[in-house]
Parts: C-alpha cells; structure tokens; sequence
C-alpha cells in the first residue's frame, strides 16, 4: 500500500521501532486524544497489527519516505 504518512504516523512507528510506547514523547489530553486516531488509521492501513505492532508494510512505509 503507498501512501504518504502523516507526522504523528510516523513518529508513532518510529517509536514502536526503536522499541518505545507509540505514545512516548506526548504530553497533554488532546495529545494523547489524537494518538489514539493515528493508532486506528494505522492499524486501518495494515501498518500495525492488532496488537500494535508494527507490520513490514508499516517499515516499508517508513522505508518508502527515507525514514530509519
């Protein structure tokens, strides 16, 4: 699946990468509110999996943009 990532995405996935909450690094309600979507569409998107795991199309995707 191509498709550009959103900045909250790939940070998200980057955190899951390199082995941290999905969620490391927020502060605040609305934040944290917002992570929540971004978890959804990635999972929608097939980029994690049920358990929030990234899936190889989530590190193609990363791949795909020039991201580590």
């Amino acid at each position: 699946m191509s498709r550009v990532l959103t900045g909250p995405q790939k940070a998200a996935l980057k955190n899951i990468v390199n082995g941290r909450e999905s969620s490391w690094g927020l502060s605040g309600r609305s934040a944290f509110g917002g992570h929540t979507r971004t978890m959804v569409s990635l999972y929608k998107a097939g980029f994690v999996d049920k358990n929030y795991e990234i899936t190889q199309a989530g590190r193609d995707a990363l791949q795909q943009k020039g991201e580590d």
